[in-house]
């Protein structure tokens, strides 16, 4: 069994106009008392207020790279371009994680060498309820399994392998991102650990922007393509068909 250290992680997260939530983000990803760290790349997307002064602020370990309004794709992708870790993980700008997360995740990847891509649930949370009456929970505890960036922590090489993440999209990068994780055969397991606390607010991208069905079936058209040009079967594991057996999944 190998071990991790913290600052073998990258975490990599997207801000524009963050000023107002990124300190407790970043409070969550980063002890500011703890000597092992993990590494920060606060990507700065033309924003208009402090961010880059607040991710500045939070000490040395957080790197701030500006970008001219890219997207939150090609904000991601600059920042991983960037990282020099083993492992890479990300948070949205207004988003938290729960205590330990990092810690358990890389004792996951100590115990499974050949594990590449570590995805965990993910609470939701809203101050108005009705903001979640649109969202499926596998539960009354307002949390699912579902993939999306902020609830993974993934191999570095990973990224040279899939490709880098769809840009020019509002929605639904993702869900194309561990499509192609999976058609290429990288080892991927799920687990039931909340590794995510997601804010969701007038403010969300996911308000602002809302997804529409027709997005979502052109990431699956895509994905069909390009397993059919290869010569792959057309159908993919469920997300419930990776999940790790109670023995092996991380406390």
């Amino acid at each position: 069994m190998s071990s991790h250290a913290l600052g073998d992680v990258t975490v990599i997260i997207p801000a524009r106009d963050a000023a107002h939530t990124l300190p407790a983000t970043l409070r969550s990803i980063v002890d500011p008392f703890g000597s092992d760290r993990p590494q920060v790349i606060v990507v700065d997307d033309r924003s208009t207020d402090d961010t880059s002064r607040v991710a500045t602020a939070a000490g040395a370990s957080v790197r701030v790279l500006r970008t001219e309004g890219v997207g939150p794709g090609a904000a991601r992708n600059a920042g991983i371009a960037l990282a020099t870790t083993p492992f890479v993980a990300f948070c949205d700008a207004d988003d938290r994680w729960p205590p330990g997360r990092l810690v358990d995740d890389l004792a996951a990847f100590g115990v499974r060498p050949d594990l590449q891509v570590l995805l965990g649930r993910t609470r939701f949370d809203a101050d108005d309820p009705s903001l979640l009456a649109s969202l499926h929970f596998d539960s009354d505890d307002l949390t699912a399994v579902i993939p999306h960036f902020g609830a993974a922590t993934v191999r570095r090489a990973v990224f040279d392998e899939t490709g880098p993440i769809l840009e020019g999209t509002a929605n639904y990068e993702d869900y194309d991102w561990f499509l192609r994780v999976r058609e290429v055969g990288s080892r991927m397991v799920v687990h039931d650990r909340v590794v995510m606390w997601r804010s969701v607010h007038g403010a969300s991208m996911s308000r602002l922007r809302p997804p529409q069905p027709a997005d979502l079936l052109t990431v699956l058209q895509r994905s069909v393509h390009r397993r059919r040009a290869e010569g792959a079967p057309d159908t993919l594991p469920r997300l419930a068909d990776l999940r790790l057996p109670v023995a092996e999944a991380p406390s």
